[in-house]
């Protein structure tokens, strides 16, 4: 049953998900997109810029903020997970197949992370 739904589901993928970069078209711009009056219309309704105004009491906002940050999660060491994999190329696309490597690197910074909340 496992196989049906995958050729099933095979058939919904983009066939031309790889491409060759060489083959590159060009271009060109449209004034008269930009002369259209619907567009005109449209460009003016979403090219307004909106500004917010804040009003908030600090000692009520420094209280907030460290009981927050008391409740958060230890942040810890980075750590980059890296794996190789065999590919196989098929009509429908690439498709993973084996995994041949698999490792764990924890990342350790000898220069110290900026607090970022000290600064704010």
């Amino acid at each position: 049953m496992d196989k049906e739904v995958i050729s099933r589901m095979k058939r919904f993928l983009p066939r031309d998900f790889v491409q060759n970069d060489r083959n590159r078209k060009k271009v060109s711009y449209n004034k008269r997109v930009e002369l259209n009056p619907e567009f005109k219309i449209l460009w003016d309704k979403i090219s307004q810029k909106t500004r917010y105004s804040v009003v908030f009491q600090t000692e009520e906002l420094v209280k907030r903020a460290v009981e927050k940050i008391s409740k958060m999660a230890a942040i810890k060491k980075v750590e980059i997970e890296i794996t190789k994999r065999d590919l196989e190329i098929k009509q429908s696309g690439l498709e993973g197949g084996q995994i041949t490597i698999n490792r764990t690197y924890i990342v350790s910074n000898k220069q110290p992370l900026p607090d970022i909340l000290a600064f704010l």
